[in-house]
């Protein structure tokens, strides 16, 4: 507000101005206050987004590496090629024992508790959280003769991260691709 020359505005002309001073600096305060909060929220919605992919991406490695694995041992077992039971055999208690598809039926690694092809334990801290489980069914196509041995088993291997499923990987394997 623009005063000529000499001019003194009373009391109450300053309490207003003062009043009107005051209203725009918490006006102003206001106004940046919501910007900083739009912009956080921006932020960390970006953040989730991140780090959901990099799990997703972990979660997907560790279920192609474990089927990978499964899906390199033989369809029947070769001590027993006639017992269709999933589940590891007496004496198949670590996975190097395993020696067929089947015997991986009912494996579960918990968060902390997962091992490689080898036996080693995955010590990754980028593993933390994660857990894996397998499961393996016989499986024959409509029509197929009961009396023979099944054609196909399916495998199923789940990752979850702190217990939310993350991926889930089947892949159905027929007996003649594997001895």
């Amino acid at each position: 507000m623009r005063h000529r020359r000499g001019y003194q505005p009373n009391r109450c002309t300053r309490r207003r101005l003062k009043a009107f001073v005051l209203f725009e600096s918490l006006l102003a305060a206001l106004l940046v206050a919501v910007a900083a909060t739009a912009f956080c929220s921006a932020l960390v919605v970006g953040l989730n987004q991140s780090q959901s992919a990099t799990a997703c991406s972990v979660a997907t490695n560790l279920a192609a590496g474990l089927m990978n694995e499964i899906v390199s041992r033989r369809f029947r077992d070769p001590d027993t090629p006639f017992s269709f039971t999933p589940g590891p055999e007496a004496g198949e208690t670590s996975r190097s024992a395993y020696d067929n598809v089947d015997d991986y039926h009912g494996l579960v690694e918990t968060a902390g508790h997962m091992f490689g092809a080898d036996g080693t334990a995955l010590s990754d801290p980028t593993l933390a959280g994660f857990s894996r489980s397998v499961t393996a069914a016989y499986v024959n196509p409509p029509g197929y003769n009961p009396s023979l041995p099944p054609a196909f088993i399916l495998v199923t291997v789940e990752v979850s991260y702190e217990g939310v499923r993350l991926v889930t990987l089947r892949r159905l394997i027929s007996s003649e691709e594997r001895s």
